[in-house]
């Protein structure tokens, strides 16, 4: 005859075996911290990682930068900052820059990040660029 089974010892049983094989499979993820310091390019787009992860960015007509690190988790990230509009020919003596709130957000993947934009005003999407490090961008300055 069998003798009962405790039901807290059977369910903290079972927690702990799912959690390990969640662990084994890879399941679970620690955050990286943030990008290291570098260049990423792409066409349309460059990137300076700095000190501390923070990101500028340079586009064929924008620029922009994020106001906290690129830390990705689970090798994403989204992160808020600014992205202002750029145009042809030389900016007026009074003109104020197009800078908009921004959130960017991307996937790494080792050395790629697929990265998008997404402006707050309306909800314009901005991309995807493709990045690599240490690759040399592909820009076309806005005329």
């Amino acid at each position: 005859m069998n003798a009962p089974h405790d039901t807290q010892s059977v369910s903290l049983r079972r927690v702990r075996c799912v959690a390990a094989a969640l662990l084994l499979a890879g399941c679970v993820h620690e955050p990286l911290g943030p990008l290291e310091p570098g260049l990423w390019g792409g066409v349309g787009v460059a990137l300076t990682v700095g000190i501390g992860g923070l990101g500028e960015f340079e586009f064929d007509c924008a620029h922009g930068a994020t106001s906290a690190p690129l830390h990705p988790y689970d090798g994403r990230f989204a992160v808020a900052g600014v992205y202002v509009r750029e145009h042809g020919g030389p900016v007026g003596e009074n003109e104020m820059p197009d800078e908009l709130e921004a959130t960017y957000g991307g996937e790494v993947d080792g050395a790629s990040i697929r990265l998008t934009i997404r402006l707050e005003a309306d909800d314009q999407q901005i991309g995807p660029f493709t990045l690599r490090r240490d690759q040399a961008p592909t820009l076309r300055k806005c005329l």
